[in-house]
């Protein structure tokens, strides 16, 4: 998706439940000029198929975390903003 490095990235070992959705962007970079941060994609598999969750980043307060856990596994895209 939209973010500087798009890739594979390893869980923190101090986070093993998961991290914040805002924390795992900023691994990756954080958002390019033309990314929509209200039109993420967040793609969990699991024993009954896949899962998938449609995240607006727009609407995490500043400071207080996004609010959303990514677990490891996860696949996140991040849209591109529609001029």
């Amino acid at each position: 998706g939209q973010v500087g490095h798009p890739g594979n990235f390893e869980m923190p070992e101090s986070s093993p439940g998961g991290i914040d959705l805002l924390e795992a962007i900023a691994m990756a970079g954080g958002y390019t000029r033309i990314a929509a941060p209200e039109r993420i994609t967040v793609r969990r598999h699991n024993a009954s198929g896949d899962q998938i969750f449609k995240v607006n980043a727009k609407r995490f307060n500043k400071g207080s975390g996004g609010g959303f856990l990514v677990e490891p596994g996860d696949t996140i895209t991040v849209g591109e903003s529609i001029f």
